[in-house]
Parts: structure tokens; sequence; C-alpha cells
């Protein structure tokens, strides 16, 4: 079952920002100053500043399976044992991980690992996984 995440408006207002200042200053670049390593540098910033965010927007997701809990978000990639989770719990913190929400879950799993996700569908995932 795939559940997608969810994305908080402020999150998509920065990104949003992020990527009109990043198309700004690739144009800014290619058309004033035309060199070939300002091509490249262009290049650099619409990769990261509008590629990368584009991506995890649209990628991030959850999937779980009958023995595994795989999350995606862009280039990064985890595989969860379903065996392995000890700990599904609610919180809010700000700190990196594949989740587009502050609406989060901790999923405590292996030694000492953890990861945090924002499903969209919080009580289906919970039900999915069998700790609702």
């Amino acid at each position: 079952m795939v559940f997608e995440s969810k994305v908080d408006n402020w999150l998509l207002s920065i990104l949003g920002l992020g990527i009109a200042l990043s198309l700004s200053a690739a144009a800014v670049l290619l058309f004033l100053l035309p060199t070939v390593p300002n091509v490249f540098l262009a290049v650099v910033i619409l990769a990261t500043g509008v590629v990368l965010p584009f991506w995890l927007i649209l990628s991030t997701k959850y999937t779980v399976t009958q023995s595994e809990l795989k999350v995606r978000s862009g280039p990064f990639k985890w595989v969860i044992e379903r065996s392995e989770i000890s700990s599904i719990t609610e919180t809010r913190s700000p700190l990196s991980n594949p989740a587009l929400s502050l609406d989060r879950l901790l999923i405590c799993y292996g030694n000492d690992k953890k990861l945090m996700i924002s499903p969209e569908d919080k009580q289906g995932f919970l039900k999915a996984l069998g700790q609702d």
C-alpha cells in the first residue's frame, strides 16, 4: 500500500521562493553573462534549486508491504523491515527527514535508528503497519 506525504503550505511557499530565486539567478547568468563557467553554474543552480525540490515533492512516498516499509524521497531511499520497528509515535520535530509536514510520525527501529515521516493518511498508514 502506498501513502503520499502530507505537504505543509509553509514548506511549499519556501520551496516556491527558492525555485523562483534559482530560476532568476540562472537567467541572469545565462542571458547577461553567457560564458562557459556561467552556463555550468546555471545548470548546477537549476539542478539543485529547481529539479531537486520538485523531485522531493513529487516522489516522497511511503510504501508498506507485507514485510517492509519503504520510504522514498527524491534520491534518498530507506527500507525498514517491519519486524524491526519497535515504536511509532507522533512528533512535530523540525529535524530534516523524508517528511514534507511537521505533522509527523517518529519510527524507531533496529539498533537505535529513527526516521520521521509524514503520511497524509496517518491512521491508514498505522493500520497498514498493524500499529493502530
